[in-house]
C-alpha cells in the first residue's frame, strides 16, 4: 500500500469520527419550541369559524324503509315499512291496494279520483248515509257526472250519479280490526294515474292536490280553488305516471288508533284528502286513465303475526324534514333521491342534546316494551330484520 492511499484512508476515518461526535452532540441538545400566542382578532376569527362536531349517525333499516315509502310508495319493498317512533313495539305490517280505470266522461270533459288512505285498512269499507266511507271514489264511463269542479256527494249511502266507490284488497275486514284488542296506524300511502286512451284524445291537464291538513276536500271545489293551494301542481295529460303521496301532519296520525278514529260511519273524521283531478279533455271522446292507490299499515293486537320494529326518532325527524312541500313533478326515483339529500342535510344541523334526548326516549321505549312483553330492547336489537309473517315466538 503506498503513502497516497494511506493518507486518503486516514482522512476518511477522521471525517467519520467527526460526524459521529456531531450526531452525539445533536442528540443531547434539548430544543424548546415557542408557540406564538394568537392575537385577539385571530382568536375571535377562530371562534367564529368553530363548529360543533356532529355525532356519527346511521339511519336504521326501519327508517330507510319509512322514508322510501313516504316518498315512493309504489316501489317494491323487501320488508314492509314501519314508523320508527320511540316505542319499539313489534307490529303486523301489511299493505292494501285498489286499482281501476277512471273517465272524463262528463259534458265538461272532467273527472277525478278521490282517495282516503286510512279507509284502505279494511276491505269492506262502504259509504253510509251522507258519509264517504269507501276509500276510493272515481268518475266512471257513463257520462252522468255533471259538475264543472269536484263533487262527491253521498246520499242514502250511495254516491252521486257518475261517481263509483271502490274498496281495497286489504287482508282484514272491519269486524277484525274493530276488535277491542286491536289498533292500527297508517305508515305511508300514494295515488297514481296514467293516461291509457288514444293518443288522438290526450288533451287536458292533471291537477295533483292534497289537503295538507289531511281533512276531507269540500264538495263544489273548483279547479282554480285547488290550484290556489301552494301544494297543488298541474301538468299536461300524458302517458307519464302522475302521482301524489300522503304526508302526516298530526301526532295523532303517527300513533295507533282504534277503528272508530278513522271510520266516518263510526264518528271518525272523513279524511278523503288526496285528489287527482283531470279537466280540459274532449267531452265527446273522454280521456281514459288507469289509477292505483296503495296504503301501508302497522297493526297491534292479539292473534296476529308480529315482526320487529325499530326506534329512530332522530332519523324520523330528518325524514319528515326532507319531505317535499309541493306535489311531485319528477319521477318517484328522482324525488326519493332529493328527499334523502334534504334528510342528510338536516342531520348535519342536529345538535348533540337532541340526539341525547332521542337516545333517552329509545331507552324509555325499551322499558315500556319490557314491561308489556317481558323482553328488553337490547334483545330485540340483536334480532335480524325478519320478513312479514314471522311471529315473535318464531324470532
Amino acid at each position: 500500500m503506498n503513502s497516497s492511499s494511506t493518507s486518503t484512508n486516514a482522512a476518511r476515518n477522521r471525517r467519520r469520527r467527526l460526524r459521529k461526535r456531531q450526531i452525539k452532540k445533536v442528540k443531547n441538545v434539548t430544543t424548546t419550541v415557542v408557540t406564538p400566542v394568537p392575537s385577539k382578532r385571530q382568536q375571535k376569527l377562530n371562534m367564529q369559524s368553530w363548529e360543533p362536531t356532529v355525532p356519527k349517525f346511521r339511519f336504521s333499516e326501519c327508517t330507510k324503509a319509512y322514508g322510501q315509502a313516504l316518498i315512493n310508495p309504489f316501489r317494491v319493498f323487501e320488508h314492509l315499512p314501519c314508523i320508527p317512533d320511540t316505542i319499539v313495539l313489534p307490529s303486523n305490517k301489511f299493505l292494501a291496494r285498489c286499482r281501476g280505470v277512471m273517465y272524463t266522461a262528463s259534458s265538461a270533459g272532467n273527472g277525478y279520483v278521490l282517495f282516503n288512505p286510512f279507509q284502505m285498512a279494511y276491505n269492506d269499507a262502504v259509504d253510509g248515509g251522507t258519509f264517504r266511507g269507501a276509500p276510493i271514489h272515481y268518475t266512471g264511463p257513463t257520462g252522468t257526472y255533471g259538475h264543472t269542479g269536484f263533487s262527491c256527494v253521498i246520499t242514502g249511502g250511495a254516491a252521486e250519479a257518475g261517481v263509483i266507490p271502490a274498496g281495497s284488497n286489504s287482508p282484514y275486514d272491519g269486524n277484525f280490526l274493530n276488535d277491542p284488542s286491536r289498533s292500527f296506524r297508517l305508515v305511508a300511502a300514494g295515488l297514481a294515474v296514467r293516461f291509457i286512451g288514444s293518443s288522438f284524445y290526450n288533451g287536458g291537464r292533471v291537477i295533483l292536490y292534497r289537503n295538507q291538513s289531511n281533512a276531507a276536500i269540500p264538495n263544489g271545489t273548483s279547479a282554480s280553488t285547488l290550484l290556489n293551494d301552494n301544494y297543488a301542481v298541474s301538468v299536461p295529460l300524458s302517458r307519464k305516471m302522475e302521482y301524489i303521496t300522503y304526508t302526516p301532519d298530526d301526532p295523532l296520525l303517527l300513533g295507533y288508533q282504534k277503528l272508530a278514529f278513522y271510520d266516518p260511519l263510526s264518528g271518525g273524521a272523513d279524511r278523503s284528502s288526496i285528489l287527482i283531478y283531470v279537466d280540459g279533455a274532449s267531452s265527446s271522446n273522454p280521456a281514459v286513465l288507469e289509477f292505483e292507490a296503495i296504503s301501508y299499515f302497522e297493526l297491534l293486537g292479539s292473534n296476529i303475526p308480529l315482526t320487529r320494529s325499530e326506534a329512530d326518532p332522530v332519523g324520523m325527524a330528518s325524514i319528515i324534514t326532507g319531505l317535499p312541500t309541493s306535489a311531485p313533478t319528477t319521477s318517484p326515483e328522482v324525488a326519493e333521491q332529493s328527499m334523502w339529500d334534504r334528510a342528510y342535510n338536516a342531520l348535519q344541523h342536529m345538535s348533540g342534546p337532541a340526539m341525547a334526548t332521542a337516545s333517552a326516549a329509545v331507552q324509555l321505549g325499551g322499558m315500556y316494551m319490557k314491561a308489556r312483553y317481558g323482553t328488553s330492547r337490547d334483545q330485540f336489537a340483536s334480532i335480524n330484520y325478519p320478513t312479514q309473517g314471522v311471529t315473535i315466538e318464531d324470532v
